[in-house]
């Protein structure tokens, strides 16, 4: 999956470049330089990938005007379901929480979020969409 975790995809900062149709997406910044610029915060840019900068009900992006869609030229793109955890970060478990978090059968990665990072000793664990396979 694509990092994000907002509900409404206002954080969506991901790769998808195109609609949930298959039509793909048109340069943020050459479509309409002005948008591009007032929303620049929201993930506009040079680039073509779908945005959700502004209170629709998807994140979407600017499409050359299609007669499937009677000529509208813009569509929602398919960005997947958020991740629970949002963007993967690294945390280091003290290795003295491990065993305890391990034998409560929690998955790594709510045991890294649960328990505080720093120690001494430990374990690098990654949560979110990224983890390392076996982890």
């Amino acid at each position: 999956g694509e990092c994000w975790a907002q509900h409404d995809a206002s954080d969506y900062r991901g790769a998808v470049s195109e609609t949930a149709m298959g039509v793909p997406c048109l340069n943020w910044l050459s479509h309409n330089a002005s948008e591009a610029a007032a929303f620049a915060a929201a993930g506009l840019g040079d680039h073509n990938r779908c945005r959700h900068p502004y209170g629709f009900a998807c994140a979407w992006c600017h499409t050359l005007p299609d007669p499937r869609r009677r000529g509208r030229t813009w569509d929602c793109c398919d960005i997947g379901q958020p991740d629970r955890y949002g963007c993967a970060e690294t945390v280091t478990v003290p290795a003295r929480y491990l065993p305890r978090l391990r034998r409560e059968g929690a998955p790594a990665e709510e045991a890294a979020a649960r328990a505080r990072p720093g120690g001494a000793g430990g374990e690098s664990v990654s949560r979110g969409p990224h983890r390392p396979a076996g982890v």
